[in-house]
């Protein structure tokens, strides 16, 4: 899950440290799937972001 969240906080863009905490927080209660498609729609060959 780790990775998951690693790539989606790279992705995503918060302007707002609270809003990118909010954000993990909402995305940590998430089940895996729906983590998933999540990253597909932003990164849908899953390259590397690190």
């Amino acid at each position: 899950m780790l990775e998951l969240r690693a790539i989606l906080s790279k992705d995503e863009t918060n302007n707002e440290l609270q809003d990118a905490i909010c954000r993990e927080k909402q995305i940590k209660k998430w089940n895996r799937e729906k983590k998933v498609n999540l990253i597909e729609s932003i990164n849908p060959k899953w390259e590397s972001l690190l």
